[in-house]
């Protein structure tokens, strides 16, 4: 077998061994032979486990295979495929592995790119227009799935979705604590200041604006959570677009789910996220700022002048246009969409990890993220004007 670079490693052993010892298993179930392993390095990073399997058939023509290793909860990503089969298009399931120190699932390949990878090549206006007719299909596909019969969930069922582990699970759990431990050098030395942006002082720490969304979360306990069905994470990084068909991948979260929990991930993914992860320069090139820190405990941020992301807010606009009818006022959730987005800025990707600018940035848009109308995007840029 080629493999072509040992990137991941499961508890017991390298890729080169894991891929070896369950080699056998696959040929056995396909009935055709491995030629050859390619790893799939895609716009969300490398290190994945993800790998793109090549067997010659006795015609001599190819056959494509996609294998994922997985650390995180098999069972998950094999409930949420079985739940969205019928619901939307999502790969077909042709084995997995649930072994304490090695968790694999094959599927078959779809063939295409990531819709994140089409939104950053759509460079003309043509090829924009092309993406917002996909983006309106695809809406129309998940507007179809939330149509479906809801279900009203207590609060203790509302916090076991796996769908949660995005939120409740890091705000509460190691993820927070590890992003934000109590250090002089990390980013959470920041989190009992106020912030001056533009000469407004807005008067409330992070660490205020995290207290009480775990507040929300306290009082909610008698609560009853109105939940539909949902992919659960469906930003157009986990959307492979071939052509104008559309497959979504990444299913490990599909199930029942609030309506803004469901929107939260690809709004904060395909409008904003995905300059703070992965396209720093444009990010301090969108929103260039002076900065200063006094001594009375203010962050003070001045000249920041945003250059607007036109494109990602039409994508956002037309998200939110074919979702009206779940995401309003009445929605019953006791989050706001705000606060589900802060959480996602703040839970997805280490700050730590930034550059200084984008670190800044980062602390400034928690703020930002607090403050502006999620229905109306454009509102970002007029919350500052006062």
């Amino acid at each position: 077998m080629n493999v072509a670079r040992k990137v991941f490693a499961p508890k017991d052993g390298n890729v080169h061994d894991c891929l070896e010892q369950i080699a056998p298993t696959i040929e056995k179930v396909l009935g055709e032979k491995l030629e050859n392993i390619i790893e799939i390095k895609k716009v969300y990073g490398s290190n994945a486990g993800n790998f793109i399997l090549e067997t010659r058939l006795k015609n001599t023509s190819s056959k494509k295979y996609f294998l994922k290793f997985t650390n995180r909860r098999l069972s998950a990503e094999l409930e949420g495929i079985r739940f969205l089969q019928n619901k939307l298009p999502v790969p077909h399931i042709i084995a997995s592995s649930n072994d304490a120190n090695l968790k694999w699932i094959l599927t078959e390949y779809i063939e295409g790119e990531l819709m994140a990878e089409r939104y950053l090549n759509a460079k003309s206006e043509n090829a924009f227009k092309f993406f917002c007719k996909c983006e309106i299909k695809k809406e129309d596909m998940l507007a179809r799935l939330y149509g479906r019969p809801a279900k009203n969930l207590e609060y203790e069922a509302y916090i076991e979705l796996y769908a949660n582990q995005l939120f409740h699970q890091r705000l509460f759990g190691e993820r927070y604590s590890s992003f934000y431990r109590n250090d002089r050098r990390n980013i959470a030395r920041y989190f009992n200041r106020t912030f001056l942006i533009n000469g407004r002082h807005f008067p409330y720490t992070i660490n205020q604006v995290v207290e009480n969304i775990r507040g929300k979360y306290s009082l909610a306990q008698s609560k009853i959570v109105r939940c539909y069905p949902g992919h659960g994470d469906a930003h157009h990084g986990n959307i492979i677009l071939n052509g104008n068909k559309i497959n979504f991948i990444d299913n490990e979260y599909a199930g029942f789910i609030p309506p803004f929990m469901e929107l939260a991930k690809p709004y904060y993914n395909d409008f904003i996220g995905t300059l703070f992860f992965h396209h720093q320069k444009e990010l301090e090139e969108y929103f260039p700022l002076k900065f200063s820190a006094s001594s009375n405990g203010i962050l003070a941020f001045s000249g920041l002048k945003f250059k607007k992301i036109s494109h990602a807010i039409k994508i956002t606009n037309i998200k939110l246009q074919k979702r009206k009818k779940w995401i309003n006022g009445n929605t019953d959730d006791f989050l706001s969409l705000n606060d589900y987005l802060v959480l996602c800025h703040m839970l997805t990707k280490n700050p730590n990890n930034y550059g200084s600018r984008a670190q800044l940035i980062f602390l400034l848009f928690i703020v930002l993220l607090t403050e502006f109308d999620p229905l109306q995007p454009e509102s970002l840029y007029s919350i500052l004007s006062a």
